[in-house]
C-alpha cells in the first residue's frame, strides 16, 4: 500500500511539473493540460505497472488510457468553469 501511495505522489508531481513547464512555455492552459496528460499517462502507466505491480505487460495500456481520457474530459470541463 505504501509503495502504491508513493508512486501516486511521484506521478502527481511529474504530472504537475509537466503542466507547469508547458504552461510557462506555451501560455495556454488548455494545450498544457492535454500535453501534460498525454505524457503523464504514459509515465503513470509504466511507473505504476513496474514499481507497484511488477508488470511489464503492455496490453493493459489501452484500458488505462481510456480511463484517463474520462479524467481528461472532466478536467477540461472543470477547468473551463474555474478559469
Amino acid at each position: 500500500m505504501a509503495l502504491f501511495v508513493a508512486v501516486g505522489v511521484i506521478n502527481t508531481a511529474v504530472g504537475y511539473a509537466l503542466f507547469a513547464m508547458l504552461f510557462l512555455i506555451l501560455q495556454s492552459y488548455r494545450v498544457a493540460v492535454v500535453l501534460a496528460f498525454a505524457s503523464g499517462v504514459l509515465f503513470n502507466f509504466f511507473s505504476t505497472g513496474r514499481l507497484v505491480f511488477n508488470s511489464r505487460r503492455g496490453g493493459a495500456l489501452l484500458p488505462f488510457v481510456a480511463g484517463y481520457l474520462v479524467v481528461l474530459a472532466l478536467n477540461l470541463a472543470l477547468l473551463e468553469v474555474l478559469v
